[in-house]
């Protein structure tokens, strides 16, 4: 049942935050964007950091390398000074206790709600807000 009870707070999670996108003024568009996409980021890298996904027979069958990758990328955006400094609002703070409680109740199930439900978030921030971004190499 506990898994039922999750996706509807996924589904809670993607109207909150298709609402959240349409609270600003333009003004505050951009930055609001990237404040929303650097604690998703910030919230994946914690759940990596309290978790360590199983990979393999019995766990999620991604490519270690490609994980390696998108880890090292994660760390390093999440170091980049200007948003280093921003800290987190907690807004996602009990959906990523929600994941992290999944992962650790089912394991492969629940790295892949969370990589379903990132690359959810990436792809609508940049179809909604492509113009936020700046792409400069780290």
């Amino acid at each position: 049942m506990r898994h039922w009870s999750f996706i509807v707070k996924v589904s809670i999670l993607k109207k909150f935050l298709f609402l959240f996108e349409f609270q600003f003024p333009d003004s505050q568009e951009c930055p609001s964007a990237l404040r929303l996409v650097h604690e998703v980021l910030q919230g994946v890298g914690l759940v990596f950091d309290e978790q360590e996904p199983n990979l393999g027979v019995g766990g999620v069958l991604w490519d270690e390398k490609k994980l390696d990758d998108f880890q090292n990328l994660l760390y390093q955006v999440l170091d980049y000074p200007c948003l280093s400094q921003m800290g987190s609002s907690g807004v996602l703070d009990q959906y990523f206790s929600d994941v992290t409680a999944l992962i650790q109740q089912q394991g492969a199930c629940g790295w892949y709600i969370l990589r379903r439900d990132l690359l959810w978030i990436l792809k609508t921030s940049l179809r909604k807000h492509h113009h936020c971004y700046r792409w400069t190499r780290l």
